[in-house]
């Protein structure tokens, strides 16, 4: 579990209050639920059962324990958004610090990919191929295959100020142009002169599955560097 703005440090009164609110986090989760919660460098690492009605406070109306926990976060930290990382654990004996792992690279690449939107629960189960690029998604081979699939349009973007990469995400993401035009809120036809311009940036045709795959993957990478980077 992870509280936007809050480290969990600090002696002045702010960090004493996010210290004591970690704390009430904590003992709320483990006298509402079957699991066990403890502070770790990046917020608060829990390890739960799955929910049943005999060892957790149901509400058929959560999804999962994820969610349960998100509405406690969210009760304490009424103030804060919070993001979850969540996976299950695999293995005999269990594999804790793989899990541990995953779930970790849910949250970043959760955080990641949908540009910092707060309060969600990220599922390493639901991640797809971004499976793939978790131990490997700040290598050197990774940046060298952002660069040679984006590295025009990036540049481009840096020198004029512009957004196309954006434009290739959501032109390679969304069901057609006119669904581009109202996520970018530009005209239709604005979508497709800045596709036309991509493809001439690029020197290649987006219309090809495999090209479209090989650039969503780009993307995907560049926004998990980005996010690393930033973070």
């Amino acid at each position: 579990i992870q509280i936007r703005g809050v480290t969990g440090g600090g002696r002045d009164k702010p960090g004493q209050r996010c210290q004591a609110k970690l704390d009430r986090l904590i003992t709320e989760i483990e006298r509402k639920t079957a699991g066990i919660a403890w502070r770790s460098c990046t917020g608060i690492a829990v390890l739960e059962q799955p929910p049943s009605r005999e060892n957790i406070s149901y509400n058929p109306q959560d999804k999962d324990i994820a969610e349960i926990l998100l509405s406690l976060a969210r009760t304490v930290f009424s103030d804060k958004r919070a993001d979850i990382g969540s996976t299950t654990v695999t293995g005999d004996p269990p594999d804790m610090a793989l899990a541990y792992q995953q779930a970790m690279f849910a949250l970043r690449a959760g955080q990641a990919i949908h540009k910092g939107k707060g309060g969600t629960v990220y599922h390493w189960q639901d991640l797809g191929m971004l499976k793939l690029m978790s131990a490997y998604y700040d290598s050197d081979q990774s940046r060298a295959f952002v660069q040679a699939e984006l590295g025009a349009l990036l540049e481009h973007d840096k020198i004029r100020a512009s957004s196309l990469v954006d434009t290739l995400e959501a032109v390679l993401t969304a069901d057609s142009a006119a669904a581009v035009a109202r996520q970018l809120h530009v005209h239709e036809k604005t979508v497709l002169f800045r596709k036309r311009k991509i493809e001439r940036i690029l020197g290649t045709t987006i219309d090809n599955h495999d090209k479209q795959l090989n650039l969503l993957m780009a993307i995907k990478l560049l926004r998990l560097m980005q996010f690393g980077d930033r973070n």
